[in-house]
């Protein structure tokens, strides 16, 4: 299902003005006072007003260094002359230079003393004068209650002196400094005075500033405006600017003619013209030495790139201003280059790069005290953790966001950033905070009085109900939205709003109703033209038609959809369509169509893949999508009698993104992404014959066709593939389906599969990590599980539904290998425990080992081949390991602290006193120290990480992607210095390990985020790193038969080399002193069996 509800995922991509083409300013004017008769100090005079002058020439020649000193001896001479009006002038001057390089502080200041001269002076215009332009430079950085203290007062003085011309001036600029403070109460009582006084307004005079400036400077105006029409007169000004300073030879002013066409086409959304206009001025300014200049264009050139979706163009483009702007030491522009830069950087999917960018700009937005941009830089970095799923990175970004901006900031930003805050909770899943910080934006803008944007909050509002299935609420946040929408004529947040509510009615099971909100969108995405948004509209009216089992019309609306997808090149939209297609065939029994329509969406999904490049977790996220493709294809294949195929199908649909990334990182691979292929059926029989193993592969197939809106898919039926050593491939199906229909069960359960492999770990008294203060009620808990015949009837009906079926088909041997293949929630299941109807545990019949997908098997295989290339062959695997200085024992590091859920303060974890004997004990075995307390940091362990051949961790192993790197998992190390002692799956990802053998004796290392791509933790991240056997826990278990069990499995892998038998060897020791499966049933291993 594609679904069109886009608010819930709301975030502003906060891009910084450039700012780099600077106002035309007025003429400064000269002094106009009676001059003073010459005196014996005229030569110092005349000294100061030469280096007056020469400070201009010095700044039109862009020589901003040189016309500073001029002026700075300049007013030296002026303040030891006693001559207030060149004083004056300089300090405007200076002000004027430090303006033009965006340095506010020190403009600022130069002003302050022109301004204080002014009023020492009692000279009204030139306070006004300065009032004014210190209003105008922190307006223009964003400081926008600092600039309504000059610029009201600017306005009582004009209007003290009855100057029209400046009451007017300072009208405008009052209105957009409200404007953007979301002062509309305000902005509406100064358009009024502003009206007042239009009519009354002298007619300009004739202009002193030549035709080309005159024309820019009138075009500047009329840009400032913002509307379309006069921003299309300012591009005619601009043109006429141009044509002057051609005719008369005036390459500076043509430069800034050609820059002001740039930014007016621009903004109008003419980017090939504004291209143009820059790649026209660039020439000049190279020919000039004008490098204020062609910093400016090439980010106008960068800007134009970005909008039309060049990305790379656009990165060079900023790449070349960047040193300029380093050059002419334009500080505020540098740092809006790199925000720029980094936002880039985030599109193109290089987050660490843009992170890198984003830093720069905030340092720089930090030395120069511009809180706004501090405040955009770090959202913008929010943006790029919650792109890479660091959410509580994303978290803190936005919180320091909103702490640097002040009380009376912009509304706009205000509202941005607790947008974002809510956008990060709702990824959490913690709705009740995102509601609030949604709430929050919400009122901030009502009290902007800012429709259009209202509209989007109350759309995110909305959502969040969505999410929480609480539909009347929901429907009444997205009709006021669409209400808004309407009144700002936005039809494409229209169409969006429109589709999620057509979506609730689905769900509520209206469908009538739902066909018109979505008839609604389709209209209006035809009518503007919007191809996505029509594709994304047909889809979901094909699933309304499904539902309605009118599989004909759901069949054309997504054939529609496909056809819509396909011709526009966007393969996520065409891939929902060919699936939900083949699905609508399919249940019309046209089972070759759904084939062809199914292999299509497939194919539509791995040429998205296979664009990721090595972006592992944006691969799974997609995985996590495109899983329900594979699994029809599997049903329509099935239907037809082909199970070979529907295996090769059901290899194909899992641990995709795992498969590259191990394909990546062997050696003799380095184009392997794009080599590897899913296993054919002859390949898959040679991968069960090199291991000499039995492989078993599940599928659980969903009721599809019984879906019901607002209900979650439920399991119909149970695919499973037995591959033996010698290539014979059986099939066998499970009818899952009375486990859900009541009262035809055969096993007295109306337990979906999925809650009843819950429950059966449950029964066993399965729990997870705890804090500090939960250690002793876990410990009571463990001591209550459930009563022994509720545990061993579940365990027995897994049995039933999962081995029974097969029990023919695998080997008579305890010995010989049998290596699961599960999917989905089947990884969580205890296989070993797994009962027959004698209370015979299957680790008592066979050897047992887990893997992701039978290819990854393989690529494990090769792991463990380059290992033994790399060092000598040696019959006894431990004795490469006594004594053992390559071996890595950790046992209870000193704990460090976690977040139990975003925003809340972090805990320590429990000390493991147990897991401490454990280590002891196991180091003593293979003669080596176990690194205990304050020894074991995270910093140690990295070091000696990979040298060892052998690494068993006894500590906790945390489940959650808590810290939000995208891989959920890590172990708990001691804390040293900086870190914080927790070594996640991401770290580990990252890593190039040469152990042999990994076990992990902590808690829930086995598990993960549960994806399509199979399950995604920490046993996956150290395969990934190269170690080619892993052996993890499913849940916590009791101190003592942990050791026990530990060590056992050491002594058996002295033995022998096999660390399956090992591992069900020392199970069933265990077993023997400790029958409870809680005790002895968590471990498993995954890859390589020797």
């Amino acid at each position: 299902m594609l679904s069109a509800k886009l608010f819930a995922a709301l975030l502003f991509a906060l891009v910084l003005p450039a700012g780099m083409i600077l106002p035309i300013p007025e003429a400064i004017a000269q002094p106009t006072a009676t001059q003073k008769p010459a005196t014996p100090n005229s030569a110092q005079k005349i000294e100061a007003d030469q280096l007056q002058k020469q400070g201009f020439a010095q700044l039109e020649a862009r020589e901003f260094a040189a016309a500073e000193t001029s002026w700075q001896q300049a007013l030296q001479i002026y303040r030891s002359l006693g001559d207030r009006e060149g004083e004056f002038l300089i300090l405007y001057c200076l002000g004027l230079l430090h303006y033009s390089q965006q340095e506010i502080s020190p403009a600022a200041s130069y002003y302050e003393q022109g301004l204080k001269l002014a009023r020492q002076w009692g000279d009204a215009e030139k306070e006004w004068q300065m009032l004014s332009t210190l209003g105008t430079i922190y307006a223009s950085v964003g400081e926008n209650k600092q600039a309504l203290s000059y610029q009201e007062p600017a306005l009582a003085l004009a209007q003290k002196l009855k100057d029209l011309p400046k009451q007017a001036q300072a009208l405008e600029s009052l209105i957009k400094t409200s404007q953007e403070l979301g002062d509309f109460v305000q902005v509406k009582a100064y358009q009024q005075q502003q009206a007042a006084i239009a009519t009354q307004l002298p007619q300009p005079s004739s202009n002193t500033l030549g035709p080309t400036m005159q024309a820019l400077k009138e075009g500047q105006a009329l840009l400032s405006q913002g509307s379309r029409a006069s921003v299309q007169q300012a591009i005619a000004r601009f043109e006429q600017a141009r044509a002057s300073a051609k005719k008369n030879g005036e390459r500076q002013q043509e430069i800034l003619a050609l820059l002001a066409l740039g930014a007016a086409h621009d903004s109008l959304g003419q980017r090939q013209p504004a291209l143009e206009a820059y790649k026209q001025a660039l020439p000049l300014a190279q020919q000039l030495g004008d490098r204020y200049s062609q910093a400016a264009i090439f980010v106008g050139m960068g800007q134009v790139y970005n909008s039309t979706g060049q990305l790379e163009p656009a990165l060079a483009a900023f790449n070349q201003a960047l040193p300029i702007l380093k050059e002419i030491k334009n500080r505020a522009g540098e740092g809006t280059v790199l925000n720029n830069m980094g936002n880039i950087s985030s599109k193109l999917g290089d987050y660490v790069q843009a992170l890198n960018y984003h830093r720069q700009s905030l340092a720089i937005s930090e030395s120069t005290g511009d809180h706004t941009r501090q405040n955009r830089t770090l959202n913008n970095m929010g943006l790029v953790y919650s792109k890479q799923g660091q959410y509580q990175s994303a978290f803190d970004a936005f919180n320091q966001a909103l702490a640097r901006l002040k009380a009376d900031s912009d509304r706009f930003d205000r509202a941005t950033t607790l947008a974002n805050l809510g956008t990060v909770y709702s990824y959490v899943g913690q709705l009740d905070q995102a509601l609030e910080s949604f709430q929050q934006a919400l009122a901030v803008l009502k009290e902007a009085d800012d429709p259009g944007r209202e509209a989007y909050a109350l759309a995110n509002i909305g959502s969040v109900y969505y999410d929480r299935r609480d539909y009347e609420p929901a429907l009444d946040y997205y009709q006021r939205s669409l209400k808004l929408l309407r009144q700002v004529q936005d039809a494409e947040g229209e169409s969006t709003v429109l589709n999620n509510i057509g979506l609730i009615y689905d769900d509520l099971k209206q469908p009538q109703l739902a066909l018109t909100y979505y008839n609604q969108a389709l209209a209006i995405a035809q009518k503007t033209k919007d191809p996505v948004g029509e594709a994304t509209t047909l889809i979901n009216l094909g699933r309304t038609h499904y539902t309605r089992q009118d599989y004909a019309k759901a069949a054309s609306y997504q054939a529609k959809a496909a056809t819509l997808a396909q011709k526009i090149g966007n393969q996520r939209v065409a891939g929902y369509a060919l699936g939900n297609l083949g699905r609508a065939q399919l249940a019309a029994k046209q089972l070759t169509a759904a084939e062809t329509s199914l292999l299509a969406s497939a194919q539509a999904w791995e040429s998205l893949r296979a664009s990721l490049g090595d972006d592992d977790r944006n691969k799974i996220s997609l995985f996590e999508e495109q899983t329900s493709t594979y699994r029809l294809l599997q049903k329509a294949l099935a239907a037809q009698n082909k199970p070979e195929a529907a295996l090769e199908a059901a290899e194909r649909g899992r641990a995709r993104a795992f498969v590259e990334l191990l394909a990546e990182r062997l050696p003799a691979q380095a184009d392997a992404v794009a080599k590897i292929q899913p296993p054919n059926l002859a390949q898959i029989q040679a991968i069960a014959k090199q291991h000499n193993t039995t492989l078993v592969e599940y599928s659980v197939i969903d009721d599809d066709e019984r879906n019901v809106n607002g209900e979650p898919l439920r399991e119909s039926e149970l695919f499973i593939w037995v591959i033996q050593p010698n290539g014979k491939v059986d099939f066998r199906r499970v009818d899952l389906k009375p486990l859900w229909q009541k009262g035809v069960s055969p096993t007295s359960t109306t337990q979906p599969l999925k809650e009843l492999v819950a429950r059966s770990r449950s029964s066993i008294g399965v729990r997870g990590l705890v804090f500090q203060e939960d250690a002793e009620a876990i410990a009571r808990a463990t001591a209550d599980a459930n009563a022994a015949e509720a545990e061993n009837k579940r365990l027995q009906q897994l049995h039933q539904l999962l081995i029974e079926p097969i029990a023919d088909l695998l080997p008579k041997d305890p010995d010989a290998h049998v290596t699961f293949i599960p999917q989905q929630f089947l990884f969580l299941v205890p296989f070993v425990a797994l009962q027959d109807a004698n209370g015979k545990y299957l680790i008592e019949k066979h050897t047992v080992l887990i893997a992701p997908s039978i290819q990854v098997l393989d690529l494990t295989h090769q792991q463990r081949q380059r290992l033994q290339a790399a060092r000598d062959k040696k019959t006894d695997p431990l004795s490469s390991f006594l004594p053992s200085p390559s071996s890595l024992i950790v046992g209870n590091p000193t704990m460090p602290s976690i977040r139990p859920k975003l925003g809340e303060p972090a805990e320590q974890l429990a000390s493991l006193p147990g897991a401490e004997k454990e280590a002891k004990a196991i180091a003593t075995l293979l003669r080596t120290q176990a690194l205990i307390g304050d020894q074991a940091t995270k910093a140690k362990i990295l070091q000696q990480l990979p040298q060892a051949q052998i690494v068993h961790l006894a500590t906790h192993g945390l489940l959650d992607d808590f810290k939000g790197l995208g891989v959920p998992g890590a172990i708990a190390l001691a804390p040293s210095g900086q870190d914080d002692g927790l070594l996640t799956a991401s770290e580990i990802l990252n890593l190039q390990l040469n152990a042999e053998l990994v076990v992990l004796s902590a808690c829930d290392t086995g598990q993960g985020r549960i994806t399509g791509d199979g399950v995604v933790g920490l046993s996956r991240s150290l395969i990934s790193a190269g170690v080619p056997s892993v052996i993890v826990s499913l849940w916590k278990v009791p101190d003592e038969p942990t050791a026990a069990l530990m060590t056992e499995f050491y002594r058996q892998l002295q033995r022998q080399p096999d660390k399956a038998q090992a591992l069900r060897q020392a199970m069933l020791v265990t077993k023997a002193s400790y029958p409870d499966p809680l005790d002895w049933a968590a471990f498993t291993l995954m890859g390589e069996a020797e």
